[in-house]
């Protein structure tokens, strides 16, 4: 394989995914921000409601960390979609400027000589 070619539109459409599932584990992260009352079980499950508060803790800290990184990774596609983009045109450009030989055709005389 001598060439590829990247379509940075798929990579944009993929940033966006990202966006939208970034965005519901938002719309999870607010729905998980519950603080349970030490008394919500009563005495007897005071330990109870305790320990559900350090694992809902640590349950919003996971969407958060994965909201950072569906972030980050749509960023990076947007920002690899606009390199390869400036690459093509940086590539097209550079050709804009040649200037084609029209040498002579088959079958024409140099100088005496024929081809």
């Amino acid at each position: 394989m001598n060439s590829y070619e990247v379509a940075t539109p798929a990579l944009t459409t993929n940033a966006r995914t990202l966006d939208d599932l970034a965005k519901a584990l938002g719309d999870a992260l607010t729905a998980a921000t519950v603080t349970i009352a030490a008394d919500a079980y009563g005495q007897p499950g005071a330990r109870f409601a305790g320990a559900l508060g350090s694992v809902g803790r640590e349950g919003q800290n996971t969407i958060r960390a994965g909201i950072a990184a569906l972030e980050a990774a749509a960023k990076g596609l947007r920002a690899s979609a606009h390199d390869y983009d400036g690459m093509e045109d940086a590539g097209s450009d550079a050709f804009t400027d040649i200037e084609m030989y029209e040498g002579p055709s088959i079958g024409t005389t140099l100088d005496g000589l024929t081809s």
